[in-house]
């Protein structure tokens, strides 16, 4: 894949031929104001041009800044190639004399001996010489006209050199090196300067030998000259390039070859033939002859089940220490490194200078008195791959061996909404999970996972064999929603299996962003958050020219109603994302926003207010020692002490926050309160008692202390999704934290503070399956309770397996369904269906059966079965309430209504169902889902960001939904009289 991508604002479409064509005249002068030379100025024209029809770029304000770019890293290439050859040729130069007729005599024996000892090669041997070294082809270039592996191109030019070594070795003994000397034009000793190195390239190839003039002399001249050095020619700096750049090499195309007159690059022939890499701007444009590397070069190669080397794959090298440092890091250093070309038998070659400097980096965490190894270890966690460990800081004799577990590929192919194959890019995320189609996304921290991109050239990713696989997809633009899915992994190896969906479009939120003043941001950086549910989002983004922004709408599943969108406006070189910080600056809050199923939704002008929030509390989080602790984790509570009990406190939702790298915090909220109490957290470590700190406080100081471990493991029935256990352990005092369980059946608790201890061990909807107490943790050390060492649940657990279907029989594709044990739905969890509409349930053997509905529709009931089971389920119905009158309220004042199902004849209200159905009015409207038909209750209330006051009518209001149409609008009235009341409470 190519480094240089074009990248499109939303709406941009690429410069035609015909719109570049109107920059002709004014990129000619702009190059007349940069390059003096007329010859070199229209060479960086044309590349320029040529840069531009091979890789177009957006048509918009920004085409000519691009042309410039281009333009001027033209420039700079051939300044930079007329400073290499300028040092090159005085390198290489001579002090000229005349030479004797001796010495002509003997330089024209010695090239008709060498001359003689490559006509003698074997054919093949001679073809790869004569293209390698005259034609100044590079070994890929070689294999392809040839149609042969490049290793074999690589193979047959290093016995060809060995050859003729031998054969001088023969003629000339020990001292060959010596004797030949002279044709190369190296001096006597062999011992040269590494700086000589490079001008033996120039002279052999006409600069400074008399006798090499015949193409075919030439040709001698560099194998003659790659000989006397050892190895082959090329300056240390560029041969550094060359080994790291090799790793990108199979991932572009190679540069075409040009034949121009008086090419001036370093390594330029007689015949003026070089590698031209202009095609993309900013690669170096360096003709590099092959680099067969250093002796001292580790080779390593990965090998599959059948002992067949792979080049799909990529390794690291990684100095690490072993143990973590104060900031909780291991690694000290590392580099990634691919396969060079395609010849995977050539393997992966680790320069070893990169080594040393992995051996160095490593000698300085052991002079610091710690432990640190140096290792080789593969970039990908599917399939297991083998490592290796350097012993003792030495490289190996020999070439390394990995050896890949049993492996597979899943080819993944996405279509457009349109039915065409999209030719985009994915971002593909696997993960190994042991859960049955259908099961929940499993612990990427935990799993084993890979993540990668796919292309139309490389759409498939090296998976192991005989697991399933979850996949979550990401298309490179953001127009599409991600995709994920759980499928079956390849049976054998090398097996294909294939992945193909249908991407479906965002929707988007755009608008006008405008100032304090009310002015358009103009081409303004900001960041966003977007609030759906209880999750957030957000990113980085930046208005148009006008102002206008585009954001799209990503959370799964698809929202209908987005609670609040925040835009910060991001001053010039600002990259946080800490939204403490950001709640200092001025910013947009949007609220309440009715989202469609696709296209765009306008909010309009959104203009930025001054930040309502206010710093509480300052201080700092340290450990017992009074070192500071970054990354800590602050709660806080708002308390009254002059009015209320100090018990009585409230959540400061608004004021969550973490510590800085130097532990410092700052508590910041809209909400006035007399004091907060503060609480910290932090892996590993816990808070014997929360800080209370009047407002206004700058050095609350909270302290951590390390706290115990306690762990355990489970054992669970075969096939069970091991995501739908969680354990709980809670202390004497009533607090408790959470754990899921690791693939394993594993947990463990880090931060557990002296005293009595018990484990819950719950399956939710369900009540806890086990409680286990008693357990002891003495201060920092381990509880060794044997009672948690394994702990039996395989006849306690089961997994009820079902296919949803909707009212007309269809499986119901990619949707959440909710689950609780009875219908009341005060407990529950979510499931994802498949492509097939199945999905997998964990519960309890006691449980008799579960209700199962669509997200706020009817439930269905069903009994637990080991057989599949079918359910149908109908979809909620949609209503929008209107309005009708519309009252007039205050700034900052809202309507909302809640639905309650009436359940007799009396008209009393169902009021015990978790999910109450209601919503917000937006404009006179407010849509809402009721599971069935049938009379709803309404309850009213208005509220403002602070205050909430319910609307207690003594004429209770009430609706009939109808069970005829899918989505329906029905007009509401609020009680005017409480609402009058209500408002005129607040003005007082």
């Amino acid at each position: 894949m190519p480094r240089n991508r074009t990248h499109f604002r939303d709406g941009d479409a690429p410069a035609t031929t015909e719109r570049l064509i109107e920059h002709v005249d004014w990129l000619r002068r702009l190059a007349r104001s940069v390059v003096s030379d007329p010859t070199d100025r229209d060479d960086a024209v044309q590349q320029t041009w040529l840069s531009a029809l091979l890789h177009p770029p957006a048509d918009g304000p920004g085409l000519r800044a691009w042309l410039k770019l281009v333009l001027l890293r033209c420039a700079a290439r051939q300044r930079e190639r007329g400073a290499w050859r300028a040092r090159w040729e005085n390198a290489a130069a001579r002090d000229e004399a005349a030479p004797s007729a001796h010495e002509i005599a003997e330089h024209i024996l010695l090239e008709r001996e060498l001359a003689q000892a490559v006509a003698e090669l074997p054919e093949a041997q001679r073809v790869a010489v004569w293209m390698r070294f005259w034609e100044q082809l590079p070994p890929r270039e070689i294999a392809r006209r040839l149609e042969v592996p490049v290793e074999t191109v690589r193979t047959r030019l290093k016995r060809a050199l060995s050859a003729l070594r031998g054969r001088l070795e023969r003629t000339h003994g020990n001292d060959w090196k010596a004797a030949l000397a002279p044709l190369a034009g190296l001096p006597m000793a062999f011992g040269a300067p590494a700086h000589l190195a490079g001008a033996v390239t120039t002279v052999a190839l006409g600069c400074g030998g008399i006798a090499l003039k015949t193409k075919l002399a030439a040709v001698v001249g560099v194998v003659l000259a790659s000989m006397l050095v050892g190895t082959w020619v090329l300056p240390p700096a560029w041969l550094d390039h060359a080994n790291e750049s090799a790793t990108t090499d199979d991932r572009r195309s190679e540069a075409p070859l040009e034949r121009r007159e008086g090419s001036t690059g370093p390594f330029a022939s007689s015949s003026g033939v070089r590698r031209d890499r202009s095609i993309e701007p900013n690669l170096p444009d360096i003709a590099l002859p092959m680099t067969m590397g250093d002796s001292a070069d580790l080779i390593v190669r990965i090998l599959d089940a059948r002992g067949e080397p792979v080049n799909d794959l990529s390794i690291y090298l990684a100095t690490e220490r072993a143990k973590p440092d104060k900031n909780g890091e291991r690694q000290v250093h590392y580099s990634t490194w691919r396969v060079e070309g395609k010849a995977p038998r050539h393997g992966i070659r680790i320069p070893a200078s990169k080594l040393e400097d992995a051996f160095a980096k490593a000698r300085e965490v052991q002079a610091e008195g710690q432990t640190a190894s140096v290792r080789i270890k593969p970039s990908f966690t599917t399939p297991s791959c083998s490592g290796y460990e350097f012993a003792a800081l030495e490289k190996p004799e020999g070439d390394i061996e990995l050896r890949l577990e049993g492996s597979g590929f899943l080819r993944v192919e996405a279509m457009a909404p349109s039915g065409e194959v999209y030719h985009g890019d994915l971002s593909a995320l696997v993960m190994v999970t042991s859960a049955e189609a259908g099961a929940e996304r499993p612990n990427q921290q935990t799993s084993p996972s890979h993540s990668c991109w796919l292309s139309p050239s490389e759409p498939r990713i090296r998976v192991p064999l005989g697991k399933p696989l979850f996949v979550e997809l990401w298309p490179r633009i953001h127009e599409f929603h991600r995709h994920s899915e759980t499928i079956a992994g390849p049976l054998a190896e090398g097996e294909e299996v294939l992945l193909r969906y249908t991407l479906r479009p965002y929707a988007f939120l755009v608008g006008r962003l405008l100032s304090i003043e009310g002015e358009p941001l103009r081409a303004q950086r900001f960041h966003f958050s977007m609030y759906v549910g209880t999750g957030m989002s957000g990113g980085h983004s930046r208005t148009d020219t006008e102002g206008r922004f585009r954001l799209a709408i990503s959370r799964e599943p698809e929202p209908d109603k987005v609670d609040v969108v925040k835009f910060f406006p991001l001053l010039d070189g600002q990259q946080s994302y800490d939204t403490g910080e950001l709640e200092k600056q001025a910013k947009a809050t949007v609220e309440n926003i009715v989202v469609p199923a696709s296209g765009e939704h306008d909010l309009g002008d959104v203009r930025i207010a001054p930040s309502d929030r206010k710093i509480l509390v300052s201080g700092v989080v340290v450990d017992e020692l009074g070192q500071p602790l970054a990354g800590a984790t602050l709660s806080a509570w708002k308390v009254w002490p002059l009015v209320r009990p100090w018990e009585e406190i409230e959540f400061l939702e608004d004021a969550g926050t973490s510590t800085k790298p130097d532990g410092t915090f700052e508590i910041l909220s809209r909400q006035n309160c007399r004091a907060v109490l503060l609480s910290a957290a932090k892996d590993g470590r816990y808070l014997a008692k929360g800080v209370v700190a009047e407002i206004g406080r700058s050095d609350a100081r909270l302290i951590l202390h390390a706290g115990g471990s306690v762990s355990g493991a489970l054992l669970l029935p075969n096939d069970f999704p091991w995501t739908a256990i969680s354990v709980r352990c809670s202390h004497q005092d009533g607090r408790s934290d959470n754990r899921e369980l690791d693939r394993e059946g594993r947990f463990q608790f880090t931060s557990c503070r002296p005293g009595v201890h018990a484990i819950h061990i719950e399956l939710s909807p369900w009540p806890a399956l086990l409680e286990i107490r008693d357990i002891l943790v003495d201060g920092a050390q381990p509880s060794a309770d044997a009672r948690l060492r394994e702990i039996d649940l395989r006849q306690r657990l089961a997994v009820l397996r079902l296919r949803a279907l909707d009212s007309s029989g269809a499986p119901l594709r990619h949707k959440f369904l909710e689950y609780s044990p009875d219908d009341r739905f005060e407990r529950s969890k979510s499931v994802l269906t498949d492509a097939d509409g199945l999905a997998g349930i964990a519960l309890p053997v006691d449980a008799e059966g579960l209700a199962i509905s669509l997200r706020d529709g009817s439930p269905a009931y069903l009994r637990w079965s080991p057989e599949l089971q079918e359910a149908r389920l109908a979809e909620p119905i949609e209503l929008q309430l209107l309005l009708e009158p519309k009252p007039e309220l205050p700034q900052g004042v809202f309507l909302s209504v809640r639905l309650d199902r009436e359940t007799d004849a009396s008209g009393a209200s169902d009021r015990s169902q978790r999910r109450k159905q209601g919503s917000t009015f937006v404009d006179g409207k407010a849509d809402c889902r009721v599971p069935t038909a049938g009379r709803y209750r309404m309850t009213w209330f208005a509220h403002t960001q602070a205050k909430t006051v319910e609307l207690a009518s003594p004429e209770p209001q009430s609706i009939e939904v109808s069970s005829d149409r899918a989505s329906q609008s029905l007009r509401a009235t609020p009680p005017a009289k409480e609402l009058a009341e209500a408002l005129e409470q607040w003005k007082r």
